[in-house]
């Protein structure tokens, strides 16, 4: 506890867990509240995403801190597997929220004719209960029967240690699984149905891909000690774990601030933030908004 590394790493968390519960809170308040991000079927996953990083905020991050400065842990094992509970299924559900998000802007681009009939509010929800029947699932399923447990007499001894939560997983049960990723060029600017991506969609997709980027560089890391921890559990140092898991959970505290690259989503920042100030200027951007489209359209059409 007396080294530097703790005592920078217990307030550098402080701040993460308070940022991050803010953030996230404030996203889904801004899907809530506007008319123009509610109308998108995009806004549902984007909450759904959201609704993940706020459960690793208030579930999952301020227990860790707790443990790292404490030493070790004290609320029992029965909260210990709640935890990781969480972890799991918020982390699982974070990642299947972005693959759906990555969806729903690859058809509104590629098929803008079908968008409305194929991407409904129905299916949305629908699809979004999928990821966190899933989500659930795989996290609850094998912390309730044990199947993640090692058999070796060090994870034994974690495993009957109230005071010990450390995930201690059984190496010959790890699946690998590998994310494969898909890259399309074309030279024209031109989707499917032969309509030329507008400012806006080309927007969206910068943000689509930097939000991914985020989350790839921030995960990666765990991703790649996990399993060397698995294989040689003394390879990985406490300092070098609690430091990479958490590069991992910052990922919670970005996606809110990358959001305001979106134009609507910065104005119902602002106008949530400073309702007195901004309430105006922002009525004024959506008339500048819907004139546009209304001068657009017939170039469109």
């Amino acid at each position: 506890m007396e080294e530097p590394w703790f005592i920078i790493l217990s307030i550098a968390s402080s701040i993460i867990v308070m940022l991050t519960i803010c953030g996230n809170t404030l996203v889904i308040a801004c899907v809530i509240h506007s008319r123009n991000i509610m109308q998108s079927i995009t806004s549902y996953f984007i909450c759904s995403l959201a609704c993940a990083d706020l459960l690793i905020g208030i579930g999952v991050m301020p227990f860790t801190a707790f443990q790292i400065v404490k030493g070790n842990w004290i609320f029992g094992s029965l909260a210990c597997n709640i935890r990781y509970m969480m972890d799991i299924s918020s982390g699982t559900a974070s990642i299947n929220s972005l693959c759906l998000i990555a969806i729903d802007r690859y058809v509104a681009v590629m098929m803008p004719l079908r968008y409305r009939t194929l991407m409904t509010s129905r299916r949305a929800f629908f699809l979004i209960v999928i990821v966190w029947v899933e989500a659930i699932s795989l996290s609850f399923i094998p912390l309730h029967f044990g199947w993640y447990r090692a058999t070796d007499q060090e994870a034994q001894e974690c495993y009957d240690n109230p005071e010990c939560c450390v995930f201690i997983g059984n190496v010959e049960k790890i699946n690998q699984t590998g994310v494969s990723s898909t890259r399309n060029e074309n030279t024209q600017e031109r989707n499917s149905g032969g309509r030329t991506i507008s400012h806006n969609e080309r927007r969206a997709l910068k943000t689509l891909v930097v939000v991914l980027g985020v989350f790839i560089v921030c995960w990666l890391p765990f991703f790649i000690m996990y399993p060397v921890q698995g294989i040689c559990r003394h390879c990985i140092t406490e300092p070098q774990f609690h430091i990479t898991i958490w590069v991992g959970y910052v990922n919670s505290l970005f996606n809110p601030i990358l959001y305001t690259r979106n134009p609507e989503f910065l104005a119902a920042y602002k106008l949530l933030l400073c309702k007195n100030a901004a309430s105006q200027k922002v009525k004024q951007w959506h008339t500048r908004r819907q004139m546009r489209k209304i001068v657009n359209t017939p170039q469109n059409n």
